[in-house]
């Protein structure tokens, strides 16, 4: 990862960006006035979302999706970037004449992205239908009921700070003097946040189930996490598994989040009429996927693109029955 892209995060803000004939650029209005299908990815906790692009991106864009990447600050916890992309996304709109709501988009979120995708969607859903953003989601190797949910001692605790900052530096980059214990999107991923996000953000989702838009997740099954500095891999992987290993249910997980996390059906009561939510782990190459691979496997991207279609085929059919 270019550290010049890493540090310009810090110091630009949140920001937009298109990809646009195989480059990366800032997003502008034009951009978002297309016949295509429009995708925003959120990477997770950390520094730059450029990581998604290394398969997924270009994939998506062949099969005739407009891409952006969203970048934010993730240490600063899943609040402040819902925020940050609603004031984008709402400046963005007034810039085309409401061209985004008109049209609706989908998100993508891998790993605390997901959390991002989720609350905004939740936000979203809370508005009258024409004033909405959101036709779709998708959760990679979310957290959808945190992570470390046991073992919360101060020395475990420290720990798990040092492995999921190596985990998102090893995948995103490294964001210069934010190796921090305070952090607060740890707090909120631990579920030791004093807002407690992620339980109000299931129970709302659960509240709110019949009125969001349709959503998939898609999980791993791999615990093993791999590493550039091979000296610091099997320290790191030992650690996290001590940490996050379920020894009552077995969970399996895929190096850092347990299955029965990103399943969401382990921790929302579903109607029992609704079909809005699918969650997918029975792909061939689940057991060769971990947490910080999910987003470059083959399968995973033609799932997706299946999945969108068929969104999309159900939104115009909606449209053409109206």
């Amino acid at each position: 990862m270019d550290t010049k892209k890493v540090e310009e995060v810090r110091k630009t803000g949140c920001t937009l960006i298109a990809f646009k004939d195989g480059k990366y650029e800032r997003a502008a209005s034009e951009d978002f006035k297309t016949e295509a299908d429009i995708v925003i990815l959120i990477h997770g906790f950390t520094s730059h979302g450029e990581y998604m692009g290394q398969e997924l991106v270009p994939y998506l864009y062949s099969e005739n999706y407009q891409i952006f990447l969203f970048n934010y600050d993730s240490y600063k916890g899943i609040l402040s970037a819902v925020r940050s992309l609603q004031e984008l996304l709402e400046t963005y709109d007034n810039l085309t004449n409401q061209k985004i709501r008109s049209k609706k988009i989908f998100l993508i979120g891998h790993s605390m992205g997901g959390l991002v995708a989720r609350q905004f969607t939740i936000d979203d859903a809370k508005k009258d239908n024409s004033d909405r953003f959101i036709k779709g989601v998708i959760m990679l190797a979310t957290p959808n009921n945190g992570v470390l949910q046991n073992k919360l001692s101060n020395e475990n605790w420290r720990n798990f700070v040092k492995y999921l900052i190596s985990v998102s530096e090893e995948i995103g980059g490294v964001f210069p003097q934010a190796r921090t214990l305070e952090c607060v999107a740890v707090k909120e991923l631990a579920k030791i946040d004093e807002y407690n996000i992620i339980d109000k953000l299931n129970y709302e989702w659960e509240k709110m189930s019949c009125n969001l838009p349709p959503s998939l997740s898609i999980s791993g099954g791999q615990n093993y996490l791999e590493f550039t500095n091979k000296l610091i891999e099997g320290i790191i992987n030992r650690g996290i598994q001590q940490l996050i290993s379920d020894s009552n249910t077995r969970c399996p997980n895929d190096g850092i989040v347990l299955e029965c996390s990103v399943d969401m059906n382990s921790c929302i009561s579903y109607p029992q009429q609704n079909q809005q939510y699918i969650h997918l782990n029975n792909y061939h190459e689940y057991s060769n996927t971990n947490h910080n691979t999910i987003h470059i496997q083959q399968i995973v991207s033609i799932k997706i693109v299946e999945w969108l279609q068929t969104i999309s085929k159900k939104n115009t059919s909606l449209l053409n029955n109206a």
